[in-house]
């Protein structure tokens, strides 16, 4: 039983019920590692995540280094239009900017005049010197606000079900894991945690054997392994990764 299967085709709605079915399979499941080391390409990206109208100054350091060289910029969402904006005069002239918007962003936000510079490649797959990126959007809708960019489970499942295979993928939400459900304890239409991963990305990562997930939204700069050998990489102000 896959997580979308857990989530959406189980029969009762009982607590008690969903933490016995989350403990059975996961005993019963063992998951092996499908992807060798992931080995970089030689492509540098500048990632920027969760800056939330405020240009710290580690933040504004890595962006304004020297000597450092970047192919490419990625916001990953929970932005200013000031800080975007102040973002530009720091870059390398004519990089090309990706970006997809968080939960406390307006779904709108790269068609703003200021910062519409950066390309919206939310729920596309685009690329960058011959490297496929799937891009996720946003974060589970745990409040009712239309205007940001937040999906339920079911939404983003629909978004995503005919997105084309991709070489690395980055999002603002992280991956659903086991964690998820027994901290979820209810489904219901809004998740109960902000921080909530998405059910979908998991799907789309193993399916696809996805090796790298670069998220933001947590504020919690970390690296790990999931079940499948995917590397994910939970990022907070700014990094320069090479994929």
């Amino acid at each position: 039983m896959g997580i979308l299967d857990f989530l959406f085709n189980r029969e009762s709605d009982d607590d008690d019920a969903v933490i016995e079915t989350v403990q059975k399979n996961k005993d019963a499941r063992s998951y092996k590692k499908i992807m060798q080391p992931y080995q970089p390409r030689g492509l540098k990206i500048l990632f920027i995540a969760d800056t939330h109208g405020v240009l710290r100054d580690n933040v504004k350091q890595i962006i304004q280094d020297s000597d450092t060289e970047y192919n490419a910029v990625i916001f990953l969402g929970d932005h200013g239009t000031e800080e975007i904006t102040q973002i530009k005069s720091y870059l390398t002239p004519d990089v090309p900017c990706y970006g997809i918007t968080g939960n406390h962003d307006q779904k709108d936000l790269y068609t703003i005049p200021e910062c519409s510079y950066v390309e919206d490649v939310g729920f596309k797959v685009f690329d960058i010197e011959g490297i496929k990126i799937a891009a996720f959007p946003g974060s589970i809708r745990y409040k009712n606000a239309p205007e940001r960019c937040m999906y339920t489970q079911h939404e983003f499942t629909e978004a995503i079900k005919n997105m084309p295979a991709a070489d690395i993928a980055i999002g603002h939400a992280g991956c659903y894991q086991e964690s998820d459900l027994f901290e979820r304890m209810q489904i219901n239409e809004y998740g109960t945690n902000a921080h909530e991963g998405i059910a979908a990305i998991t799907e789309y990562i193993e399916r696809n054997k996805i090796p790298i997930y670069i998220h933001g939204h947590l504020h919690n700069p970390e690296e790990k392994i999931l079940r499948n050998g995917t590397r994910d990489i939970c990022l907070y102000g700014a990094q320069i990764i090479e994929v």
